[in-house]
């Protein structure tokens, strides 16, 4: 995930909180993982949303962190 220009926030139980500058490489990103994920004969869902959020002491918040969960 870091051939995206990105970074990983936090895990929240079986989910993970990446965030990168721009959606291309936010979308580019979600493809690789469940990509990866699939390969291994399991299945994970992505979810992506652009937006202005709320960042706070290295996480972030506001109505688009919910609508990608």
């Amino acid at each position: 995930m870091s051939d995206h220009d990105g970074r990983i926030v936090k895990f929240i139980g079986d989910a993970v909180m990446y965030v990168t500058p721009d959606p291309v490489s936010a979308v580019a990103a979600a493809e690789d993982l469940v990509t990866a994920v699939q390969v291994r004969g399991l299945q994970a869902r992505a979810g992506v949303a652009t937006g202005t959020v709320l960042a706070l002491d290295g996480d972030y918040f506001g109505p688009v962190v919910n609508l990608a969960a």
